[in-house]
């Protein structure tokens, strides 16, 4: 079942999401988003956050798409590429 609500842009152009839509997709503070535009319409969906290396979703380092192992394993490349 699809759940709207209307919402106002405030003075510096943000949106609230509501509180409904945040618990329902477990959205905490600091939470990553991907927002893009479809036709006529912006679309923003919970970021599923993944290596881009390896593909996997453990251990990753925060701010940065790639996990502790594959990150240890490019330095040793760059390293021995001296």
């Amino acid at each position: 079942m699809t759940q709207m609500e209307y919402r106002t842009l405030d003075e510096t152009s943000r949106v609230l999401i509501p509180k409904k839509f945040r618990e329902a997709l477990h959205l905490e503070p600091k939470s990553q988003l991907k927002i893009y535009l479809e036709e006529n319409r912006i679309i923003i969906e919970k970021a599923e956050l993944s290596c881009r290396m390896c593909g996997s979703k453990e251990d990753l380092i925060e701010g940065f798409p790639m996990c502790r192992s594959c990150a240890e394993k490019a330095a040793f490349l760059l390293q021995a590429s001296k």
